[in-house]
């Protein structure tokens, strides 16, 4: 999986991998123990939630249908949620709270 700056992953850089990093980035937060792991696995997972995020946050602007877009901007907003709830402290909680509210403002700008 290729990596940008910030130790990143670029999900622009291989069209059509997205199913399967967003299953890989599933892994990391499920798996290792789940909510009962270790508290040295949390960075990962933290990481991996924000890059399933941003997975899906990526494809919004070339989603086929409106309900695709819909359902994109969702994924998007629980998985940077659920970072922000679950690691609200990790390094990349800042950075997820600003594409929050960038997809918090597109919800608003669809339901006008």
């Amino acid at each position: 999986m290729p990596i940008n700056n910030w130790g990143k992953w670029n999900p622009r850089s291989k069209p059509g991998r997205v199913e399967e990093a967003s299953r890989k980035f599933k892994q990391v937060i499920y798996g290792f123990g789940g909510e009962a792991e270790d508290a040295d696995i949390d960075p990962w997972q933290a990481f991996a939630a924000y890059e399933l995020a941003r997975s899906q946050f990526v494809q919004v602007g070339t989603a086929a249908t409106p309900e695709l877009r819909q359902k994109l901007i969702e994924e998007s907003i629980k998985w940077f949620e659920y970072l922000l709830a679950k690691y609200p402290n990790d390094r990349l909680a800042g950075d997820a709270r600003v594409e929050l509210e960038k997809l918090k403002q597109l919800q608003v700008q669809r339901s006008k």
